[in-house]
């Protein structure tokens, strides 16, 4: 069972550098990055026959460089977390710099590159121009969504990560102007001045909408006394009302029949492209997926791992899913007035987008009363 959060994405990069690209022969010499780092005094250092490593950091900003057989990676940024730099290449058969996949330099930023960044002096409200046109082509059916339509979408980021892109862990649904709901394993040993949320934002990377901080987490008590297994559900109440969102009203008893089997659900978040496919949008994509019955998805996870608090989601041949990064996120239905209200919470699966593996949601009518109670 997984469930499906991500950690930051700058934290997976990192980690994807150390352990996918090692390689046999010893490293290229480091020379040009040093003429830009300005930070030595404040630097760690790992290195062996195989890398190289390096992350500096004090209170003029951030700077990390690696590289090793296959090519270099290098980032900076400034005491506010506004990007300065960043660029990978590869190297040639000589050894040389070879630039390839080129994103960021403090020059002007050039449109014919393969996606980027604006010029570096200009206001960063302007922010990152992120190029997720081929992520169409994706194993889950998913798609951008249309900006605008879904003004309860919320993103939950970490408050110490300025980029909104970088800091995106899971999702999460405004359900009153100063209330989110989302799934507890999201905010697993978490504080509330840990975390932020994005609301009215299509782009993670931009500054629309508004950024408004936590100021208290609630856990279903249940989560924890079934060791994380059940009631994946949680509140969070923000520092301030939103404004820039429109909250989305919950399933309630009286429409139940509104998440009935076969009925066509839509999932929305900014998580993974595909259970192998690592790419992350700048963008709001989502989904329409069919719901499934108990007995279905029982049928395909086993007796055990599905409660009365769940509901599933899935096409049999596949091909249609919530991945990693997408927890907490809104499950939605058509209501009988042509709008949206919420069935679920993406909270977990065996495999993204796999035949015959439904999704699993937290069935947002079995904590309705939980809900109205800690909203008081």
């Amino acid at each position: 069972m997984f469930t499906k959060t991500h950690t930051t994405l700058l934290t997976s990069l990192i980690a994807m550098m150390l352990f996918a690209f090692i390689g046999t022969a010893n490293v290229q010499s480091v020379t040009e990055h040093n003429a830009r780092n300005n930070r030595n005094d404040a630097c760690e250092i790992w290195e062996d026959e195989e890398s190289y490593f390096e992350v500096c950091e004090d209170e003029d900003g951030y700077y990390e460089y690696y590289e090793d057989d296959f090519g270099w990676y290098e980032y900076e940024e400034d005491a506010n977390g506004n990007v300065l730099y960043e660029e990978e290449g590869s190297w040639d058969d000589e050894g040389d710099w070879d630039d390839e996949d080129f994103y960021f330099d403090d020059e002007d930023y050039d449109p014919n590159d393969d996606g980027g960044y604006i010029d570096a002096d200009d206001d960063f409200a302007a922010e990152q121009n992120y190029d997720d046109s081929d992520l169409a082509n994706n194993s889950l059916g998913k798609s951008e969504a249309t900006p605008g339509a879904q003004p309860w979408m919320v993103a939950q980021v970490d408050a110490n990560e300025s980029n909104a892109y970088y800091g995106q862990g899971c999702g999460g649904s405004l359900i009153a102007p100063q209330w989110v709901l989302t799934a507890a394993h999201c905010l697993e040993d978490t504080s509330a001045n840990e975390i932020d949320y994005v609301i009215g934002r299509h782009m993670l990377s931009s500054n629309e909408g508004e950024r408004i901080g936590a100021a208290q987490i609630i856990l279903h008590p249940g989560y924890a006394q079934t060791d994380g297994e059940d009631h994946d559900i949680a509140l969070v109440k923000l520092e301030r009302p939103a404004t820039a969102g429109t909250p989305i009203a919950l399933v309630t008893d009286a429409t139940t029949h509104l998440d009935n089997p076969g009925v066509i659900a839509r999932v929305t978040g900014w998580g993974q492209m595909g259970e192998n496919d690592e790419r992350y949008p700048d963008a709001l994509f989502g989904v329409d997926i069919p719901l499934v019955s108990q007995a279905t998805c029982k049928a395909q996870l086993g007796d055990d791992a599905i409660q009365a608090g769940e509901i599933c989601a899935g096409a049999p041949e596949g091909g249609k899913d919530s991945c990693y990064g997408d927890s907490g996120g809104p499950l939605t239905v058509s209501d009988e007035k042509g709008g949206q209200a919420l069935a679920g919470v993406v909270s977990w699966g065996d495999e993204c987008g796999a035949a015959n593996s439904s999704g699993v949601y937290t069935r947002v009518t079995e904590y309705n009363d939980w809900i109205a109670q800690n909203m008081r």
